[in-house]
């Protein structure tokens, strides 16, 4: 591994890491300020050191499975491992970017994304202006074979300037906390995605960038110059991230493009929207209906919902629920199904689409208690009213 400018301050902390390993494995059921408090007299610092990678490997374990495996990896701190793309989006994209192509991290941070891209990559640079962070990196890299990744420790803004025209393709993971505290427009991220983007588009053919889940998608096609594919990606049901893809000479459509692993395969569901929305959503209540239909969570950040409903032949029961409705189970449906039954129900889960009463105030007025495996209470607006359903989720949906 070829490592410019990183000089570790705390030299050692993998082989620590390494032989204390075991050691936390048996402790992954206490809190990580539990096994502080436990060790502190015994260990001293060493043991508010062993603390965050108890914390790490927590995390890990099903965040960063492969890392979770590695005796020697170093987790650094809370915001570094929070940060971190899992495992299965860092793995997808990889495979955005062409194989064998050189390309640079210009946010490294804890390393989970360069880890990824490095192996379908001829030629991987990760930069990274925390030297700790960097010095972190540089050892976890190592420990998983990936000992042609080149580190630098540098302003991402500045290292831009100094990059040769071999790289082909940069990606960039902005913090979505500056000062301590959490921004959420991409104007406010650091570095500024929006703002790089005409330097970057001059010495790149292709920039991937990664926001927070709750970007505005339409705001994005707005801003991003030379914009070829904008991916949500959820993992569970839950949106994780948002991924741009700009690509110089690009003037086709941009693809929109939802992405969802449900837990259940390691094939993802993949659904690809129209764009602009055509034809246009079915709005309506069938005559006869049953089911209740939800798109996966991808989908309905992509505000496709309608159109989804469009491709299977359903409806959407008012412009601004996020719901189908149907006689019948959808063969492949990208989603959850829930089969109207008759209540009432002593414990449910509650869902709230497009109603104007909350859950907490549905529970109270219902006398259910929240929780349950398959059951639920499903609030939304069909046609003209507020209308509440008990419903029993179909298994394998």
């Amino acid at each position: 591994m070829t490592c410019h400018n990183v000089s570790p301050s705390q030299p050692g902390l993998h082989q620590l890491a390494q032989d204390w390993y075991p050691y936390l494995l048996e402790h992954l059921h206490l809190s990580p300020d539990a096994f502080v408090l436990q060790h502190l007299k015994r260990l001293g610092d060493k043991a508010k050191f062993l603390g965050m990678q108890l914390y790490g490997l927590q995390k890990a374990r099903h965040k960063l499975p492969e890392w979770f495996g590695c005796p020697g990896i170093v987790y650094p701190s809370r915001q570094a491992v929070e940060q971190a793309s899992s495992q299965i989006t860092a793995g997808f994209k990889a495979s955005i970017i062409p194989p064998g192509m050189c390309g640079i991290d210009l946010t490294g941070g804890l390393g989970a994304d360069t880890c990824y891209l490095a192996r379908v990559s001829s030629r991987w640079q990760y930069v990274e202006q925390d030297p700790q962070l960097a010095y972190c990196a540089q050892g976890n890299l190592a420990q998983l074979g990936l000992d042609g990744v080149e580190v630098h420790v540098a302003d991402s803004q500045g290292f831009i300037d100094t990059i040769d025209r071999q790289a082909q393709v940069v990606y960039l993971d902005p913090s979505r906390r500056v000062g301590g505290q959490r921004v959420y427009g991409p104007g406010q991220y650091q570095p500024d995605p929006i703002a790089l983007q005409g330097k970057l588009l001059q010495r790149f053919g292709m920039v991937l960038c990664k926001y927070s889940p709750m970007v505005d998608l339409d705001w994005l096609a707005r801003h991003l110059q030379q914009l070829e594919a904008l991916y949500v990606v959820a993992v569970k049901n839950e949106c994780r991230e948002i991924l741009s893809v700009q690509r110089v000479g690009h003037t086709g459509p941009l693809r929109r493009v939802a992405v969802h692993w449900t837990g259940q395969s390691a094939i993802p569901q993949v659904y690809e929207a129209y764009n602009p929305e055509v034809p246009p959503q079915a709005v309506g209540v069938p005559s006869v209906w049953r089911y209740i239909l939800e798109p996966n969570a991808a989908i309905i950040k992509l505000g496709a919902t309608g159109q989804l409903g469009t491709r299977y032949g359903l409806r959407k029961p008012h412009a601004n629920t996020q719901l189908l409705l149907s006689d019948s189970v959808p063969e492949g449906f990208p989603g959850r199904v829930f089969e109207v039954i008759e209540g009432p129900l002593d414990r449910a889960n509650v869902l709230v689409r497009n109603h104007k009463a909350s859950a907490a105030d549905l529970v109270k007025r219902y006398g259910i208690t929240e929780g349950a495996d398959n059951d639920y209470l499903i609030a939304c607006t069909v046609g003209t009213a507020a209308r509440v359903f008990y419903a029993r989720m179909v298994p394998g949906c």
